[in-house]
């Protein structure tokens, strides 16, 4: 069993690394890219893991079926990236904005806090849980 969770916990730090790797990138292409947009992105993205990790994650304190909420969170982490992946790839589309065009700070804060918002929540608690099984 501690084996198992082991590779498990290494699993979910491994996808959180490729989640966070694949959105920024799929967002770099919505927003022209440039050093303003990786710090607004990463901003977002370590803002709501630590809000995820703390709220959500305080409910592994109490719970008593830590590794079964471990597992249903794990299932639906991987849901929402591919629906935040599905997301970021209709953002341009859905705010309007033509190819070249600069996004501004605002609706670039608020759109990849939105995207991100799920994916980075969960991955938080997701380290709170395994944090307590472990």
């Amino acid at each position: 069993m501690k084996k198992s969770f082991s590779l498990a916990i290494l699993v979910m730090g491994f996808s959180g690394l490729v989640a966070q790797i694949l959105l920024l990138r799929e967002l770099l292409i919505v927003f022209s890219g440039n050093e303003l947009c990786i710090g607004i992105i990463l901003a977002n993205w370590l803002i709501l893991e630590a809000f995820g990790s703390y709220f959500l994650g305080r409910r592994a304190e109490i719970s008593k079926y830590k590794l079964e909420a471990f597992t249903v969170l794990t299932i639906v982490f991987s849901l929402a990236l591919l629906i935040a992946i599905y997301l970021t790839r209709i953002l341009k589309g859905v705010m309007g904005i033509s190819i070249g065009e600069n996004i501004g700070f605002l609706t670039m804060f608020y759109s990849s806090f939105l995207v991100l918002f799920a994916v980075s929540i969960l991955h938080g608690a997701l380290f709170t849980y395994s944090c307590r099984i472990y």
